[in-house]
């Protein structure tokens, strides 16, 4: 059936069209009529379409080239050629099309449908028809779709993390796509440092300058990340300048940085890896579905670095094991012989070297006895130096250790006593062992400070290199328990300091 149809009277140009009761029912229905003579190119309009283009009262001056001005310019061409198109093939005219940018940069969306008019001979003269407001519409498909892109991204992000993919080329992804699908003009991954007080750029989109591995943010509370990190829950920021909570670095005032968001990347034991972060220059509210998909990035996120973690664990155990063997042959050989120079007769020997190596494998079982719970920290020390109760002195505060940090701890422990029996004050007779162990605040929370001082030794010695063992306590301490180790040859003897994050309250007292 033909879309044409036979003209009646046409409307004048620029006058509004129709009786009373059809502009109140347009009206209602938030739907403009229009008239175009194809002859003559007027235009005529109903009240509301003023409105529904975004155009003053009065200022339509009734011409099709009004009209077309007032349409995007990257949509004009493709309205006329609907058009045309629709005239040519006498078919009815629909077109979906965008208004120029209004305040802010917002666009509307209108869609208009249209049928042709002919005379008795079958020429086109005019074509009318109907234009509604559908933005809403538009808006609604666009963030569906943007929700769609943003899962899928998630899922390709996780699948990338799963593969293997280096971590490197992992975050340059992640920074990439959460600055797409957030629309921001920036976005960063920051790595908390090991004393927590820092946070180090990992990976970056958008700034001017190449800053990847430099430490660029605090963990103060005054910044946004370290609330952030302090908070553990998304912060946004409208307006910065609005915004008495936090204080703007140097390096967003640079880049005209307006308003933000972040999240944090979930860690081991409640501590963070670090914080994921997207910035604009506008003011800008980032939606709460934004904020969940930064969030859903930012696990991702940590379940990889997690999986590195928990391998550098694996390969650390492994290494740990066979390096244990040999150490506990050497220290039963070591008991052996310094209870044997003490020890009066057969029976003597007997009981001192067995009541040692009972020690010894104590302090091995302690934690999975404990039913892989919060272990004493005091306890285990107790436990591994038992041998030797007569000769270590212990001061401070205890620490209940979650399970995955006390068997970390145990072994840097472990490693700390062979030391101390093989060259150090426990490798002799009279020598000393003091151990002071304290719970000390720090920039996120609280931090556990043990400081290892060996007296009446033999004279420490500067070593070329660290050894096994002392590398072992160094990366068990800094990468697996996220501290610090010091090692410090003194005048009178050998001072370890060992410092690592701990969960506020874990302190007790004894």
């Amino acid at each position: 059936m033909a879309a044409g149809r036979k003209s009646d009277t046409a409307t004048e140009p620029g006058r509004s069209v129709g009786s009373a009761w059809l502009r109140d029912g347009v009206d209602a229905g938030e739907v403009g009529v229009w008239r175009w003579d194809v002859l003559t190119n007027e235009l005529a309009w109903s009240g509301n379409m003023e409105a529904i283009h975004r155009l003053p009262e009065g200022s339509f001056d009734g011409t099709f080239n009004a009209f077309t001005r007032d349409i995007h310019p990257d949509d004009r061409e493709r309205v006329l050629a609907l058009l045309h198109h629709a005239l040519e093939k006498d078919q009815r005219y629909l077109v979906q099309y965008r208004l120029p940018p209004g305040p802010l940069g917002a666009i509307r969306w209108v869609e208009g449908r249209g049928s042709i008019l002919r005379d008795a001979n079958g020429r086109p003269t005019h074509m009318t028809g109907v234009c509604h407001d559908i933005t809403s519409h538009k808006n609604a498909e666009a963030e569906l779709a943007l929700r769609a892109r943003q899962q899928e991204a998630v899922v390709e992000l996780g699948e990338r993390a799963l593969s293997g993919e280096s971590q490197a080329d992992l975050f340059a992804q992640a920074v990439n796509v959460v600055a797409e699908l957030t629309e921001a003009d920036f976005s960063e991954l920051l790595d908390l440092s090991q004393d927590r007080d820092t946070l180090q750029l990992r990976a970056g989109y958008g700034w001017n300058v190449d800053i990847v591995g430099e430490s660029v943010a605090t963990s103060e509370a005054s910044t946004q990340v370290g609330a952030t990190l302090r908070s553990s829950q998304p912060i946004v920021v409208v307006d910065f300048a609005a915004d008495e909570r936090f204080v703007l670095s140097e390096r967003l005032t640079a880049h005209n940085v307006q308003s933000g968001a972040s999240v944090t990347i979930p860690g081991s034991e409640g501590t963070p890896f670090g914080v994921l972060a997207v910035f604009c220059k506008r003011i800008r509210c980032t939606s709460s579905t934004d904020v969940r998909f930064l969030q859903s990035v930012a696990n991702v996120l940590g379940s990889a670095m997690r999986a590195v973690q928990d391998k550098e664990r694996k390969d650390l155990l492994i290494g740990e094991l066979r390096h244990r063997v040999g150490n506990l042959f050497s220290l039963v050989q070591a008991l052996h012989r310094q209870t044997g120079q003490s020890a009066t007769d057969a029976r003597d020997l007997e009981m001192k070297f067995g009541a040692r190596l009972a020690a010894l494998a104590s302090s091995h079982a302690m934690i999975l006895d404990g039913g892989w719970q919060k272990t004493s920290l005091r306890g285990l020390m107790e436990t591994t130096l038992a041998a030797y109760r007569d000769r270590v002195s212990f001061s401070g505060t205890d620490v209940r250790l979650p399970a995955d940090a006390a068997f970390s701890f145990s072994m840097a422990l472990h490693e700390l006593a062979t030391n101390a029996n093989k060259y150090g004050a426990l490798s002799n007779d009279h020598g000393k062992l003091i151990i002071d162990c304290r719970a000390v605040p720090d920039a996120l929370g609280q931090k556990l400070v043990m400081v290892w001082k060996e007296q009446d030794g033999p004279p420490p010695k500067e070593r070329e290199s660290a050894g096994f063992g002392s590398r072992l306590i160094s990366q068990v301490v800094e990468r697996q328990l996220g501290g610090l180790f010091r090692r410090e040859l003194e005048a009178d003897g050998l001072r370890i300091t060992i410092e690592f994050p701990v969960e506020a309250g874990a302190a007790t007292t004894r």
